[in-house]
């Protein structure tokens, strides 16, 4: 007798026991103490007893027991003939009502790793997918529904068992995977299963070895995603899915291992589902794997009697529901008929291995492209570049357009100079959104966009292109008029005192200075140039703001001032000039509003007629 075993961390170990020999109609009990140790020092999470014996088959029974740790409760641990079992599938009941567990047992009898799949389903019609998964030579692993449930661990589909369901059925069957060929008992009958429901507060231990009639089927199988587009730079993972059926009729499907291809060579080798494109362009990723089906040897000429008569806790598993044995609530507590019999398909189950490949999914793979231009410019730019860079392959076309807001106003375009190049240049030309003389925007966004084409297919990318103008104000005009020059003065004899004679060299000079902030490549400068022009005439002598400094009126403020000496007469006159030109001052300054208003007069009707506007202003900052 051995017994494999599996540790809490997974590694795996066999305690083989020394063997017994024993003679006819003898009963020996067999000293278990090593096991008991073992399990103590090596952290034993699940094993299961193998007992072999060279004699007739049938001619040695084998009955096991264990015992809780205060001796108060015996549990049956039911030894099993792996090769006179129905079917290497399990279809059990599980409970996980007050302080009831359940708990599955599948094992691998065979020097071979296999593969199993198993799921567990409810009365709403859910189901929590556990998935394909290996079991090592003599392996025997443990699924326990309750840690699933309450740690709310997810399966293959992210899907987890709601917190509220506490009863269902747990379905496995083999997935082949062996050599064996289809005819040997092995390849039929490698694993076999258990489910153990157990309350300790109760004093109740039950367990189960329902069989399906036969294992699952394969129905077909399918690679997701089917259709993929990603672009140059990214990764591709697709899984492969199988359709399965039990012999019920039931239908599951669950994600599978399988052997993968690319049908373009050039863009990269797919590996495990995965693929990392080299280059742009398309190709189809085809998934094989391994699969089964079952069928049933026919039965002899004259028919055949049933394989199996079940006791009791077999019948409660007779009828069909969810796919396999019925999970009948009345009959957990109701006693089943003692002699209740389960009769199969005559003839034994049998399962084909073969190779499936479902549709190719197609990958798509687009080339990356960026676009390198500077984010903002100011109106008028000229010879602004954009370029182009692109991965994934040799470009074949180049196609640069440009868009912007609906309804946008003042010509908005962008002209390409090359617009079919992998770089190109271009204007700044800025356009009014929202279309208003007096609320659009200084700043224009236009989205940049370059089509690439590369192996077939086609990409692109885009950017916000930004054209400003940020010129506040536009221009400027500053002025410091004053008068230069002199009158005439002289001696009156006849009355002997100093006058002035004439006007003299008096002469108004305007000091006037024009400042155009906006570039002459803007479409902004023409309106700005005449603006500030007006402002210019408006220091004109006889001009809106320069009238007050006119030399005529200064004279005659001056014309009949005497004094007794020429010195004193000139400081007169200086005195009467410095009030002349702050009072000058003080009345072109109050023109300063009505000046703006005849400056926007002339410049409004100009375009572009937005932004340097006067939209209604009477009155303005500068002023």
């Amino acid at each position: 007798m051995r017994v494999p075993y599996t540790r809490v961390d997974g590694t795996r170990g066999n305690i083989v026991l020394t063997p017994e020999q024993l003679g006819p109609g003898e009963m020996r009990l067999l000293n278990v103490q090593r096991i008991i140790q073992r399990s103590h020092q090596e952290q034993i999470a699940v094993a299961s007893l193998e007992v072999t014996y060279d004699t007739a088959a049938g001619s040695v029974l084998v009955n096991a027991h264990s015992i809780s740790n205060d001796h108060d409760q015996v549990f049956r641990v039911p030894m099993w003939d792996p090769l006179a079992q129905r079917s290497p599938t399990g279809g059990y009941p599980w409970r996980l009502e007050g302080t009831s567990i359940t708990k599955t047992y599948i094992k691998n009898i065979t020097d071979t790793e296999e593969d199993y799949v198993a799921f567990l389903v409810w009365q709403t019609g859910g189901m929590y997918m556990l998935g394909r998964k290996s079991i090592a030579p003599h392996e025997t692993v443990n699924i326990d529904v309750k840690r699933l449930r309450d740690e709310q661990v997810p399966d293959e589909n992210g899907q987890t068992i709601p917190l509220n369901i506490s009863s269902g059925q747990l379905q496995w069957t083999l997935l082949r995977k062996d050599s064996f060929p289809d005819e040997d008992a092995r390849a039929n009958l490698s694993l076999l299963g258990r489910s153990e429901q157990v309350d300790i507060a109760n004093g109740i231990a039950t367990n189960y070895s329902c069989q399906n009639c036969c294992v699952g089927d394969h129905v077909g199988g399918y690679v997701s995603p089917s259709t993929l587009e990603i672009e140059y730079g990214q990764s591709a993972s697709f899984q492969a899915y199988e359709m399965a059926e039990t012999c019920y009729g039931f239908p599951y499907v669950y994600p599978t291992g399988a052997s993968w291809t690319s049908s373009n060579a050039g863009m990269g080798q797919v590996s495990g589902g995965s693929i990392t494109p080299q280059a742009a362009g398309q190709t189809n990723i085809s998934a094989s794997w391994q699969t089964q089906n079952s069928f049933v040897e026919p039965c002899p000429p004259g028919g055949g009697g049933p394989m199996f008569s079940f006791n009791a806790i077999a019948a409660i598993c007779s009828s069909s529901r969810l796919g396999g044995p019925r999970i009948d609530e009345e009959q957990f507590t109701e006693t089943a008929p003692s002699n209740a019999l389960l009769i199969p398909e005559c003839g034994e189950c049998q399962t084909h291995m073969f190779t499936t490949s479902p549709p190719a999914a197609t990958l798509t793979v687009k080339p990356k492209v960026r676009i390198t231009s500077p984010s903002s410019v100011n109106d008028g730019q000229s010879n602004i570049t954009f370029s182009a860079s692109v991965e994934g392959g040799t470009p074949t076309s180049y196609q640069w357009t440009a868009e912007w807001p609906s309804g946008a106003g003042n010509s908005p375009g962008v002209t390409f100079g090359s617009p079919t190049a992998g770089s190109t240049s271009a204007n700044a030309h800025w356009f009014a959104s929202p279309n208003n003389a007096c609320s659009a925007s200084r700043n224009s966004t236009y989205k940049v966009k370059v089509t690439v084409t590369v192996s077939g297919q086609s990409a692109d990318n885009e950017k916000d292109y930004t054209v400003k103008v940020p010129w506040d104000p536009a221009g400027v005009t500053t002025a410091t008029p004053t008068i230069t020059g002199g009158p005439v003065i002289g001696f009156d004899r006849t009355s002997g005192v100093w006058r002035v004679t004439s006007i003299g060299t008096l002469a108004y000079v305007s000091n006037v200075s024009k400042t155009i902030n906006v570039p002459n490549s803007s479409q902004f400068y023409s309106k700005t140039d005449v603006h500030e022009s007006k402002h210019v005439q408006q220091w004109d002598v006889t001009g809106l703001r320069g009238q007050y400094y006119d030399p005529a009126t200064f004279y005659a403020r001056i014309r009949n001032f005497t004094a007794p000496t020429s010195q004193a007469l000139i400081q007169m006159l200086e005195a009467e000039l410095s009030t002349f030109l702050r009072e000058a001052r003080r009345s072109a300054d109050r023109k300063c509003n009505q000046a703006e208003i005849e400056a926007f007069g002339v410049s409004d009707p100009l375009s572009p007629q937005y932004i340097y506007q006067i939209c209604g202003r009477t009155t303005f900052p500068n002023c």
